[in-house]
């Protein structure tokens, strides 16, 4: 009769834990200690005053913030509910509540670990959106409201605005003649970055502050007439000093008469009963040219300037809302 050997235990799995002759689990190896460069070590452990971390692209920004939130749990006893982590994707936020958590529970702190779930690590409009929906009665807002991402909220802004458009043409116009003197993809991008600036400044309904009354008014000189005098007298001076330079002299070619040419142009205009600030935007003096870089050159084109200014308000007065 023959007689088998005993055969030999099973060997472990590769996920199975090694066990000591007893049987109990061997408890696990403690995670590496991470080697972090001087710089590095400075920005997780410093707790005083504020701290600002410039760094290139891959040198271990996001590692460092991760450690530095994981220590002043562990280290500092901070709940993880009592702090705020703020990105800029909602993808980097979600990578990095991730690291927080798997370094939490490589330390041996499971439960700090789960509470990362419901902690502050957001972009700053999920931030401000956790923050209103607590206190959405107190804000006056509904708590099922949305936040809205580039791609939802640039339509609707762009159809806002040509809805405006519309009832502003048929309603008056001279909204039409401004419409087609600025363009209306001009204007779309002036009025939604003025929309825009607004409401970061706060204002829940934007609105243009009010015009001075004497904006629109005519007298003599000065601010009343919106530099009309003012512009007519520097024009005049400077077509006579171009008018002066004679022919065939150095700076008298062809840049000096097309200078001739906008000056009188301009004194028609301010003439007129109504001006628009495109035309005006045409006599503005041709560049380059010693002729063309007098004080009289620089005193017509600051008159120019302002009295623009002043007929472009004229101008958005009544249609501006």
């Amino acid at each position: 009769m023959s007689v088998s050997p005993p055969l030999d235990p099973p060997s472990a799995g590769a996920g199975d834990a090694p066990r000591a002759g007893d049987g109990d689990p061997v408890a696990p190896a403690p995670p590496p200690a991470r080697a972090w460069t001087p710089e590095q070590r400075r920005a997780i452990e410093r707790r005083t005053g504020d701290l600002l971390l410039d760094a290139g692209a891959g040198s271990g920004k996001t590692s460092v913030l991760v450690e530095r939130f994981v220590q002043s749990v562990l280290q500092d006893g901070i709940d993880v509910s009592s702090m705020l982590t703020i990105t800029f994707t909602e993808k980097a936020a979600a990578e990095l509540r991730d690291r927080i958590r798997l370094r939490l529970r490589e330390l041996g702190a499971p439960e700090a670990a789960r509470r990362t779930e419901s902690a502050f690590i957001s972009t700053i409009h999920g931030f401000c959106a956790r923050v209103l929906r607590v206190n959405a009665l107190a804000a006056g807002l509904d708590p099922q409201f949305a936040v809205l991402d580039r791609y939802q909220s640039e339509p609707l802004a762009a159809a806002a605005f040509e809805a405006a458009l519309d009832e502003l043409a048929r309603e008056d116009a001279r909204a039409v003649d401004l419409i087609a003197d600025y363009t209306q993809w001009s204007l779309r991008a002036a009025v939604m970055g003025v929309h825009a600036q607004l409401r970061s400044a706060g204002q829940e309904h934007p609105r243009l502050p009010e015009i001075p009354d004497d904006a629109g008014g005519s007298g003599e000189g000065g601010v009343s007439d919106g530099g009309a005098a003012e512009l007519t007298a520097a024009a005049r001076a400077l077509a006579a000093e171009l008018g002066a330079i004679p022919e065939g002299r150095a700076g008298s070619g062809s840049r000096v008469r097309d200078a001739i040419d906008r000056v009188g142009t301009c004194l028609e205009l301010v003439a007129a009963a109504e001006v628009w600030p495109a035309d005006l935007g045409r006599v503005y003096l041709p560049r380059n040219g010693a002729a063309l870089s007098t004080d009289a050159c620089a005193r017509y084109t600051e008159a120019l300037g302002r009295f623009r200014v002043h007929c472009a308000t004229v101008a958005a007065r009544p249609v501006r809302d």
